[in-house]
């Protein structure tokens, strides 16, 4: 079978491989059936595989481009498992076990050249949130800089040097000269 991938790791809209429909794989997740994590390295050249890392067994969920050299992926096991996270870079995949406690809803650039500033939701009861910092460099490690506490969040970003908090209730917040 010839199939051509137009791809880029961190952009999985477009992953979708343009082959006929018969010959696509759907997760069974979409008609209903369970979670599945499935997937397929395509080299440079062309060579299609199964994926052998760490990531294997979970279902992305959420991919980030942090920069040329660093990625965030967020995974699921299944519906029931909390999400796992992991960082991509030239060294592979990892995943950020100090991230156990908490999931990552959104994630923007810092105002340094290595941050990263990623909104979290403590997995405690009840659910407290924050806007952490990390650096692309060492993102097993991150400081809280703004504690929202049980203020539901779903987005952040940063902009002309104030960050913006976008809340589940559809207020914005504005934290000005971050």
């Amino acid at each position: 079978m010839d199939v051509h991938f137009f791809w880029s790791f961190f952009d999985p809209a477009q992953a979708m491989p343009h082959t006929e429909a018969s010959e696509l794989y759907v997760n069974p997740f979409v008609d209903g059936g369970p979670l599945e994590g499935r997937h397929l390295a395509v080299s440079r050249g062309g060579e299609v595989r199964e994926l052998e890392a760490c990531i294997s067994p979970y279902v992305v969920v959420e991919t980030w481009n942090l920069d040329d050299n660093h990625g965030l992926v967020i995974t699921r096991e299944d519906d029931e498992t909390p999400s796992r996270a992991f960082s991509v870079d030239s060294d592979g995949i990892r995943e950020l076990t100090a991230w156990a406690d908490v999931r990552v809803r959104d994630c923007t650039p810092g105002s340094g050249s290595e941050d990263v500033l990623l909104l979290i939701e403590r997995r405690t009861e009840p659910q407290t949130f924050a806007v952490v910092k990390s650096n692309r460099n060492s993102l097993s490690r991150f400081e809280v800089v703004l504690d929202l506490g049980e203020t539901a969040a779903s987005s952040i970003t940063l902009w002309h040097g104030d960050l913006y908090v976008g809340t589940d209730d559809g207020a914005i917040l504005r934290m000005k000269n971050f």
